[in-house]
């Protein structure tokens, strides 16, 4: 070995340490670094960063603990997630088991919030048969932006609406956000956006519901049906009713505060419109059958043997099959009572008072206008007599 390849192997060690302080690195005969693993050295109390093969780690103390985490390839990551640590640390916000959060304490969360709300049992629904399918056993610091789309693809390939996939999403998000406020999930990650396009324009006229009433052979859908035709309610808003909340002295039939989208309470004074008012006579004298037969008291306006109406699902999937009108929903029902108040002239406040609108804009959704009333409109004009300027006069 010559004189100038000594010193070249003198002089690299200097150059590699050189570089490494130029870099803001320790050099490796200060760090004591091996190849499997280094350490920069830090301040007492300000945390430790690792490298560990190609990732960065960081360590820091919350609580008398010893806290790690990943923060990936690059040092200016960890330095970053390190100080970003302490910060919260320092200002008590993290939790020393939020790297420890699975999907049940989410799921826990998600119920939790929603306890008290009208929605509860679609709320746990949706969690029991899907969320937890696709999210047990997963760490939450795990549900990033990425996997929330690949759940939100998963849910769209398995024919879910793309209305029912932004719900679900939402109520993972309810979680995760509850948590983040809480310290226990230290990144809170942004909502994959799903285009929902449910604007629809389906009501019944008088010959369309005919046909349905005709196929809706069983009693208790029936009913329903009928009931939701003239009141224009909600069908949860429906299928709650109970004896309770029918007034015969004076003829109305309400929802409480509370129990309505808007939480106002609603008075329908039914005994104004026949219908209505043989169908509720019907339901009572059913009743009173069912509590004589049974000798217990049956609460629920609309039931089946004493037990309520849950659900009109088959019955109406049946029905709309055979009256060729696939594709209409009860709620279709609202649109069709709007229609008609519109119709018969009833004054917007009042109308909006009935069917329980909060703004007009979600009034004006309901009220669907087809070709008919187009047609019908123009007839009452041209029926009215024209000014005399304006008469055509043929020669």
């Amino acid at each position: 070995m010559n004189a100038r390849d000594t010193q070249r192997r003198l002089i690299a060690p200097l150059e590699q340490a050189t570089a490494a302080i130029e870099a803001g690195q320790l050099p490796d005969f200060v760090q004591g670094r091996d190849d499997e693993q280094s350490r920069s050295r830090r301040a007492r109390g300000t945390g430790e960063i690792r490298k560990v093969g190609g990732v960065y780690k960081i360590r820091y103390t919350l609580n008398g603990r010893r806290i790690q985490e990943k923060a990936g390839p690059r040092r200016k990551d960890a330095v970053d997630l390190l100080n970003t640590r302490l910060g919260q640390v320092q200002d008590g916000r993290l939790h020393p088991d939020a790297a420890k959060l699975l999907w049940a304490d989410v799921e826990a969360i998600i119920l939790d919030e929603h306890k008290q709300h009208r929605s509860y049992e679609k709320v746990e629904r949706h969690v029991r048969r899907h969320l937890r399918r696709h999210f047990t056993g997963e760490r939450a610091q795990n549900i990033t932006y990425d996997r929330l789309l690949r759940f939100k693809r998963d849910r769209l390939a398995e024919k879910a609406s793309p209305s029912t996939v932004r719900y679900e999403l939402s109520l993972v998000r309810t979680g995760l956000v509850v948590a983040h406020k809480a310290g226990r999930l230290l990144n809170l990650p942004p909502l994959p956006s799903v285009h929902v396009e449910n604007t629809r324009t389906t009501f019944f006229d008088e010959d369309n519901f005919q046909d349905l009433l005709t196929h809706l052979t069983l009693p208790a859908p029936r009913a329903v049906a009928l009931f939701m035709y003239w009141a224009g309610w909600r069908r949860n808003e429906t299928l709650t009713r109970e004896w309770r909340h029918v007034d015969w002295d004076r003829g109305s039939i309400c929802l409480e505060p509370g129990e309505t989208k808007n939480g106002q309470g609603r008075d329908l004074p039914f005994a104004v419109l026949p219908e209505l008012k043989a169908l509720l006579d019907a339901q009572r004298a059913y009743t009173d059958a069912v509590e004589r037969r049974t000798g217990q008291v049956v609460r629920w306006v609309f039931h089946r043997d004493g037990k309520r109406v849950k659900s009109i699902r088959q019955a109406w999937r049946t029905a709309c099959e055979h009256a060729k009108l696939v594709g209409h929903i009860p709620h279709d029902f609202r649109r069709s009572a709007v229609r008609r108040l519109e119709r018969a002239g009833i004054a917007r406040s009042v109308a909006m008072k009935i069917v329980g609108h909060s703004s007009e804009a979600i009034y004006h959704r309901y009220s669907i206008t087809n070709d008919a009333d187009v047609r019908e409109a123009l007839a009452k004009v041209a029926a009215m007599p024209a000014p005399r300027s304006l008469r055509i006069r043929h020669a």
